[in-house]
């Protein structure tokens, strides 16, 4: 599943977003474990800015279907998943945000 350079963050958020809508988060652990999760639902789902982050958005930007993204988001509940993203700056423009968002920013 190729996706365009410097659109991993659209896909992670598109991930994110299959993962919300279907119930399949941990909301137990997301509650007791991470700061910031409500704010960080509000931005995905679109509370914040009227913009759902969901599949068919992400595959506007990165260019994999959205029915793939749907698909891998899918396959990821109670599996061991790792997401890695580079520790070091990427020579581009917001070259930080994938590891901002893998970290929860």
């Amino acid at each position: 599943m190729p996706v365009t350079p410097g659109t991993d963050v659209a896909l992670m958020l598109g991930l994110a977003h299959t993962l919300v809508s279907d119930g399949s988060h941990d909301c137990e652990f997301l509650a007791r474990y991470c700061s910031g999760w409500e704010e960080f639902e509000a931005y995905l789902t679109g509370g914040e800015d009227g913009v759902a982050k969901d599949a068919e958005w992400a595959a506007s930007i990165c260019g994999v279907p959205a029915a793939g993204i749907q698909s891998l988001a899918r396959s990821l509940p109670g599996r061991r998943v790792l997401v890695t993203v580079s520790h070091s700056l990427r020579r581009a423009e917001h070259g930080e945000q994938p590891v901002w968002m893998g970290a929860g920013h």
